[in-house]
């Protein structure tokens, strides 16, 4: 079975949150495909990197094998990932394309989403040199604490699918938006002191005089991170916040209904 049938049962006609038409389908179906291969690279990097951290515990000098060889699949990913971004925001706002070339459109594309296009196509760009040929086979369980930030795309996928199939209102919408912001902020922004305070461990200093034993560059890095994923926690939260107040008032005339 082609996988576009495969994933093209998980929407049926019935569940489309408008009239389910030729065009609508194939949307549903791109979309959904995407989210399952995103979901699927998750899984791995996120196996890569628990059995990492859990397995190194030099945090310099263990090594754990897949950590260096893991990049050469995650950095097509992302541009993999890229392309369909770009393909499937086409065919969801195809009336601002109409009339523009394919440079005028990639141009709005990333007009858009600067900060996504920057994720996927800038930071590969930086981070797989250093994490294949610079690094020098020195910390494995620093490369493996950020793999496990991959923990928290299953939830954001699948927040995407429940808003494709017409399930924005359910509960279980609300639960996984809520254990997405969990995830996201656990592994994406806690895991930065994690690593300090692991390291703040392992030579036996408080964790405060780690800045101070580490290349200013490491500090630069992890701290411009930080604010990134701090600022998309934010867009998380709020975006939760008024999804609940948007819902108590229906919740509410339902009732007196």
């Amino acid at each position: 079975m082609p996988v576009y049938q495969a994933v093209g049962i998980t929407c049926p006609k019935d569940t489309l949150p408008v009239e389910p038409s030729g065009q609508c389908q194939l949307e549903c179906k791109t979309q959904l495909f995407c989210r399952c291969v995103s979901i699927i690279q998750a899984v791995l990097a996120s196996l890569v990197g628990v059995t990492t951290v859990l397995s190194c515990k030099d945090v310099m000098y263990d090594r754990h094998w897949p950590v260096s060889l893991y990049p050469w699949f995650g950095v097509q990913y992302f541009y993999y990932d890229t392309w369909a971004m770009y393909k499937s925001y086409v065919h969801t706002h195809a009336e601002d394309f109409v009339g523009k070339s394919t440079k005028q459109s990639v141009q709005y594309f990333i007009s858009r989403r600067p900060l996504m296009v920057f994720h996927h196509v800038g930071l590969p760009l930086l981070y797989f040199p250093v994490l294949v040929y610079f690094r020098k086979g020195i910390g494995d369980f620093f490369v493996g604490s950020f793999y496990t930030s991959e923990l928290a795309v299953p939830f954001i996928c699948m927040r995407v699918v429940f808003i494709q199939l017409g399930m924005k209102d359910s509960k279980l919408y609300l639960i996984n938006g809520w254990v997405m912001i969990i995830m996201f902020f656990t592994c994406r922004v806690l895991i930065f002191p994690f690593m300090y305070w692991k390291y703040a461990l392992q030579y036996d200093i408080p964790v405060l005089h780690v800045p101070f034993r580490i290349p200013m560059k490491c500090n630069l890095s992890c701290l411009g991170l930080m604010i990134l994923m701090l600022y998309w926690t934010g867009l998380m939260a709020v975006g939760a916040y008024k999804h609940l107040r948007k819902s108590k008032p229906r919740k509410i005339g339902a009732k007196e209904n």
